[in-house]
């Protein structure tokens, strides 16, 4: 990897950009299971209905991973003070992260020579667009921050084969476009202080390996997402909640089947009776809020049961740190 970046002040002008070039390699082996065949499990002698269905690796039988990748980072920004608790900003940039074994036992890879055979199956870009305004001033701290991203992702996901029906591991390609807006600002007076925070994005998928899906809503992609964290602080105790929401979203990229807006409270508590010594007391999801967070079918089948996520429910702890 090699990386440079320059910063520029004059005035009220800031100007800043950087490059950054990474250098992937990829090489050796990989080893996924086969067809399924009868194994005694339980080596009772018999085999029930779950054993004629599992998994093997076959021994000896490998697949070469031998491939190089190269890919450019950069970014360039200008910020104006037009006062001396008052600027705007505007950034243009783009980043990249390695596929790495999100492509592995997909079409990505030649399984004959182990080679990439698409250059934009190497890495997964990210082309953004920022404008904004800062705010500082008697304890108040506020950031407005507009966006527009072009996104790309290459992964895998498990599907069933239409003419087998047996699951195999496929490649998925799509294109994302979104915009949207973010806040963030805070605010302390005394041993009072609340921080608060809410983006909205409206997203969609420009491309995709299937054409039906472009237009639609990217799956687990909330219209709003926020949250606030109110606290009082002083020598003797500390105080505090923390409250996050988002609204509803499509739990696949088919937008059939959403799932349900959720809001969870948490509440903190830290007391310090002598020095050195600070008793905790922390409460997470404190509402015991039904919360999901994925779902892995698009539509809701003749069952009505889904395999969903959610999150935990109420769970409180309890701690002593001592310092010495």
């Amino acid at each position: 990897m090699r990386f440079a970046s320059v910063n520029f002040q004059k005035g009220k002008i800031a100007l800043g950009a950087s490059l950054r070039w990474d250098n992937n390699r990829a090489s050796g082996n990989m080893m996924n299971d086969g067809a399924v065949r009868q194994f005694d499990m339980n080596n009772d002698g018999v085999i029930s209905p779950p054993e004629t269905l599992v998994a093997a690796i076959p021994v000896g039988v490998s697949l070469p991973v031998d491939y190089s990748h190269d890919y450019l980072s950069y970014s360039g920004s200008v910020n104006y003070r037009v006062a001396e608790s008052l600027s705007m900003f505007a950034r243009y940039s783009r980043g990249g992260r390695a596929a790495a074994d999100k492509i592995l036992f997909t079409p990505a890879v030649s399984r004959a020579t182990g080679e990439l055979l698409n250059s934009r199956d190497g890495d997964d870009a990210v082309r953004q667009a920022e404008i904004g305004v800062k705010y500082r001033a008697g304890g108040v701290a506020l950031n407005l921050t507009g966006f527009h991203a072009r996104t790309q992702d290459t992964n895998a996901q498990i599907a069933s084969n239409p003419a087998t029906g047996q699951l195999e591991l496929v490649k998925v390609s799509r294109d994302y476009e979104a915009h949207g807006l973010e806040f963030e600002g805070s605010f302390r007076r005394g041993p009072f202080s609340v921080a608060a925070h809410a983006t909205y994005t409206d997203a969609e998928i420009t491309g995709a390996e299937n054409p039906a899906l472009e237009g639609n809503t990217p799956r687990n992609q909330p219209k709003l997402i926020y949250g606030i964290t109110p606290q009082f602080d002083n020598d003797t105790f500390t105080l505090g909640a923390n409250i996050i929401g988002v609204t509803g979203s499509f739990s696949q990229d088919i937008n059939v089947l959403r799932m349900p807006a959720y809001t969870t409270v948490g509440l903190f508590a830290q007391i310090r009776p002598m020095e050195r010594v600070e008793l905790g007391l922390n409460a997470t999801n404190l509402l015991n809020e039904r919360a999901i967070t994925g779902i892995s079918e698009g539509s809701l089948p003749a069952s009505g049961v889904v395999m969903a996520r959610p999150l935990f429910g109420r769970a409180i702890s309890a701690s002593a740190r001592f310092f010495f």
